[in-house]
């Protein structure tokens, strides 16, 4: 910024007053009709550059009508002017240093800076009472317009006195639930907490001084209520500005502070991070690895499990097929051993016939050791006739 806007060669221009609806209504008309009127020194072809800031594109009216159909109570009947209308300017050579006389005509950056500060600080005093505001571009040099409806907590009047058949307890309650209450949002500039203080004009004009002063605009002559003796207004405020560029620096310099350990902070946290990251990449790789490995080893033993059940089945045919091939061996031999038994049961018959024969013929004795001789292959050839009954089936065992 060029060293005159530091040696605070301009001057703030701030009007407040109390409005009537009446005056609220002549500053909607001057709002939304932008016409040369003698008045002001309004150049229409302009007129397009005017921003509302704050409120509805129907004027101040239309702002004021969507705060009361928020819910919030008008002011009493007996008001006369409930509402606050301002208007903040600075001294032409702020907008245009370089040519004070050039109305019309502004600085983009001042004027962004300046914009900027004022709402800011609107904002801050006024908050959701501040329900219009208008940059107009169109006049010789840039001001705002600005409506404030100071509201307050409208509670119902405190009990004084019990109702019938009430209790001391429910009368007290009922005192206190009134005490507690936030009220209902009412307009009121002459009930508000500080609004209806006296000099609260006078300290929001100080207030909005200091809030322009780093751009270099200053206070104008009058006596401050919050000012010493023997000190104007003025004087006052600049040595309040002086202190607040002390302070500020000194909150620049704590807020560099914060901010470089913010940044290490950041820079730690974001190295503590990248670790913490590179670890957890390297767990789900070797993670994954395992995996990987696990799943081939499986496939492999699934493989090796199926061959192994291949060969089993292979086994378990040709086990089938040999037991078989061994019943039926069986099968074969078992007949032939059939008829041999039977013709050696035809021999033994023939032998008996032939003992007894001769021993009736020649008078020979029976030799007990022939008849046990002969008992004995009698028995042996039951032995081989019985053994068939516990051959294995043919069908096979069974595998």
């Amino acid at each position: 910024m060029p060293s005159h806007v530091q040696q605070m060669e301009h001057s703030l221009v701030y009007n407040i007053e109390p409005a009537s609806p009446s005056m609220i209504r002549s500053l909607d008309r001057h709002c939304l009709h932008r016409v040369a009127d003698g008045a002001s020194a309004i150049d229409p072809n302009r007129s397009k550059l005017n921003q509302i800031i704050v409120g509805k594109k129907g004027g101040v009216l239309a702002a004021l009508n969507a705060l009361y159909e928020s819910g919030v109570q008008k002011p009493a009947k007996q008001s006369e002017s409930p509402y606050l209308r301002i208007v903040v300017s600075a001294s032409p050579s702020y907008f245009r240093p370089d040519n004070p006389s050039a109305v019309g005509t502004w600085d983009d950056n001042r004027l962004k800076a300046w914009t900027e500060a004022i709402m800011n600080q609107l904002q801050s005093e006024h908050g959701p009472d501040l329900i219009y505001a208008e940059l107009h571009l169109d006049e010789d040099t840039p001001h705002i317009h600005a409506v404030v409806a100071p509201t307050y907590g409208k509670k119902p009047r405190k009990p004084g006195k019990k109702k019938r058949n009430e209790t001391p307890d429910e009368f007290e309650a009922r005192k206190a639930c009134v005490v507690a209450s936030e009220g209902i949002r009412t307009v009121g500039r002459a009930s508000h907490p500080e609004l209806s203080k006296k000099g609260s004009f006078q300290r929001l004009r100080e207030r909005m001084a200091l809030a322009v002063d780093h751009l270099g605009i200053e206070y104008g002559e009058d006596r401050s209520v919050d000012a010493p003796d023997g000190i104007s207004t003025r004087e006052w405020v600049k040595d309040q500005a002086a202190q607040l560029r002390t302070d500020r620096k000194v909150l620049d310099a704590e807020r560099m502070k914060a901010k470089t350990e913010i940044d290490q902070a950041h820079l730690e946290a974001s190295m503590i991070v990248t670790t913490a990251t590179e670890q957890a990449a390297k767990i789900i790789t070797d993670a994954k690895v395992a995996v990987a490995d696990e799943r081939r080893s499986l496939e492999q033993d699934k493989a090796r499990l199926s061959s192994d059940e291949d060969q089993l089945d292979k086994d378990r045919s040709e086990l089938n097929m040999e037991y078989m091939n061994a019943a039926n061996d069986l099968a074969v031999r078992e007949t032939a051993l059939k008829k041999n038994v039977e013709v050696m049961r035809g021999v033994v018959g023939v032998i008996r016939s032939a003992i007894d024969y001769f021993a009736e013929k020649l008078g020979l004795t029976k030799s007990n050791t022939m008849l046990e001789t002969v008992g004995k292959i009698e028995k042996r050839l039951d032995d081989l006739t019985a053994t068939k009954n516990a051959r294995p089936d043919a069908s096979g065992p069974g595998l």
